[in-house]
């Protein structure tokens, strides 16, 4: 299998340097978490914090969707909401305006379900993209 690897063109190459850099820096980044990540417990906090791997600590809501101060996560297993849980990642930010819902509504073919206008955060992987899950508080919490 690694010979494929090491036999694939110049870009694969270097894109799969690339991953392997990340995702050495990303277990680096918070191999002490209270040392290199900041631990956000209000929501506060969130904007001096945009773009940053953070660790978010809370009680997960009990809604459609997941959130630990006002940031989405998933909570699938284990299902923590109403429990205490922390999550760590890429805390992204993003604004939905009411122009934006309006152009929804012209196209009826793509209206999807919305929490409406406002400014939003997820807590997401920085290699996948994906939310990021929950999990029970560490202990020296």
């Amino acid at each position: 299998m690694w010979y494929r690897v090491f036999s694939c063109p110049i870009r694969d190459r270097e894109a799969f340097t690339l991953i392997a850099i990340v995702a050495i820096a990303l277990l680096n980044a918070c191999a002490s978490h209270s040392r290199s990540c900041p631990i956000l417990t209000d929501a506060s906090q969130l904007d001096a914090h945009v773009g940053e791997i953070v660790i978010l600590h809370g009680i997960v809501t009990k809604t459609k969707i997941p959130t630990i101060i006002g940031v989405d996560v998933a909570s699938v297993d284990p299902d923590l909401r109403g429990q205490p849980a922390e999550a760590t990642g890429l805390l992204l930010r993003w604004v939905v305006t009411q122009s934006d819902l309006q152009k929804g509504q012209d196209h009826p073919e793509l209206t999807t379900a919305n929490r409406g206008p406002g400014v939003f955060y997820r807590l997401a992987e920085p290699h996948s993209n994906e939310t990021v899950p929950v999990r029970p508080p560490s202990r020296d919490q």
